[in-house]
């Protein structure tokens, strides 16, 4: 059966887009796809993606592993993934964090 394991919106220890009066689904979006790129270029066996969760203040996003629980190297690689999630952005995720940041202010 596919599965999946939850790995945040961003690096572990780096802030990220918060549900709330100002929460931004662009800027939400953005994180989570630079956060999807930097753990394939951690991780590139591995399938990731974005999933929306309901939450009672709205919808927020988070980056995910996916896998087939059946298949237990899928299974391993997830779990891996998950114990090694980065604490930080690395310095590609950092440039392109700035650079869509500053394209998207451009536009709002």
């Amino acid at each position: 059966m596919r599965d999946y394991i939850e790995l945040g919106p961003t690096p572990a220890g780096e802030d990220c887009e918060q549900l709330g009066p100002n929460y931004s689904s662009v800027r939400a979006g953005i994180e989570c796809a630079l956060y999807v790129n930097q753990l394939q270029r951690l991780f590139p066996d591995c399938d990731f993606s974005i999933k929306r969760f309901p939450h009672d203040f709205g919808t927020y996003m988070e980056v995910v592993v996916n896998f087939e629980d059946e298949n237990e190297e899928e299974t391993r690689l997830a779990y891996d993934v998950d114990a090694g999630i980065p604490e930080s952005w690395d310095e590609i995720a950092l440039e392109q964090l700035e650079k869509q940041m500053a394209d998207w202010s451009r536009i709002i």
